[in-house]
């Protein structure tokens, strides 16, 4: 099993190259914002740091990754919001939700490195699926697509819907599972890797459907 972990760990790092790969095979196509391509440049030093991290050095990457997460997630809201011109309703949802996101990071920080996380990684992954959820709805309703599936914003809510609801129990319980490593992190860590796989292939599929 432990080989599996580490065998599904470094292709979740990989798959996190067909983003960055289709982003620069397409890019002088892609008419995307500022924000849009940060979110892919943060993709990849992410990722390089990761592995770094992981292979060269023991320093802890709680801290690291909870930075990452709320990077992430502003880049992300902020390209919703430059990409396409949504109803204000949704707009002020974009701003809510980073705003949201900011104080629960600040918060997390008066915890020890591993509750931070915990604390700060349940809430991102619960705030951005309810947010996925809400334009998933809002492109129902309103995209002018033959197929939900051609429209970009849908791709990258699934994308995102699927990543932090697949991610969100395990993280939950972090803390439970590490006391249990024998066990359950065996097989609960595995699907954190998958999702990250899952996750970066949507989201290869949404920047091909916006250059269509």
């Amino acid at each position: 099993m432990p080989g599996i972990i580490y065998f599904l760990g470094h292709l979740a790092i990989g798959s996190s190259l067909f983003p960055v790969l289709i982003y620069l095979f397409n890019r002088r196509r892609l008419k995307v914002s500022l924000f849009f391509k940060l979110f892919i440049l943060v993709i990849v030093f992410a990722n390089i740091s990761n592995l770094v991290f992981f292979h060269l050095t023991d320093i802890d990457q709680k801290y690291f990754f909870s930075f990452y997460l709320l990077i992430q997630n502003c880049l992300l809201i902020l390209s919703f919001n430059e990409l396409y011109n949504f109803k204000k309703f949704y707009k002020h949802s974009l701003y809510f939700t980073i705003t949201l996101n900011l104080i629960f990071y600040l918060f997390s920080l008066n915890y020890s490195s591993l509750d931070s996380y915990n604390f700060y990684s349940t809430f991102s992954k619960t705030i951005m699926s309810i947010l996925s959820i809400i334009f998933i709805i809002e492109r129902y309703n309103n995209s002018n697509c033959d197929s939900l599936f051609e429209d970009f914003i849908f791709n990258l809510s699934i994308s995102i819907i699927l990543y932090n609801g697949l991610q969100l129990y395990v993280v939950f319980f972090n803390s439970i599972i590490l006391e249990r490593i024998d066990d359950l992190f065996l097989y609960t860590w595995p699907i954190v890797q998958i999702s990250l796989i899952v996750y970066y292939v949507l989201l290869t599929r949404a920047i091909w459907k916006l250059k269509n």
